[in-house]
């Protein structure tokens, strides 16, 4: 039972029994996620990998992922979210030959938690190639 008005231990006695609630205060992630990496990269998609929050650090059941792209040459970054708290995820629309590093990060209930180190630099192909990374 969660409860956002109190901090610590209530007893709550009813006739015979007693009934013990625990108040917790709803907070987002307090850890990131691993580092991503890359298991394969295309011309214009990469899957992407990274490691669970630590149990301890997740405050919550996480139910997706933030991620954010940065490419070369681009003005902006893009932000996507997972919808899932799968730890892969299929990035597409990338443009061939060009560098991309990544960042993650958990939500939970409450809200995002902080990102990850960034990955190491992706090139995406440079033609209908493709390149398996073994990890």
């Amino acid at each position: 039972m969660k409860c956002n008005y109190c901090d610590g231990l209530h007893l709550l006695n009813f006739i015979e029994f007693v009934i013990v609630v625990c108040c917790t205060t709803s907070i987002v992630p307090t850890g990131p996620p691993g580092t991503p990496y890359a298991s394969i990269i295309t011309t214009t998609n990469v899957i992407l990998n990274w490691t669970e929050i630590n149990i301890s650090e997740r405050n919550g059941v996480i139910t997706s992922y933030i991620i954010i792209q940065y490419g070369e040459g681009t003005n902006r970054n893009i932000t996507i979210n997972t919808r899932s708290n799968a730890t892969t995820h299929l990035i597409t629309g990338l443009k061939p030959f060009t560098q991309y590093t990544f960042m993650v990060a958990g939500v939970n209930s409450v809200n995002t938690g902080p990102f990850s180190n960034s990955s190491e630099v992706f090139i995406t192909a440079e033609d209908s190639k493709y390149k398996i990374l073994k990890n």
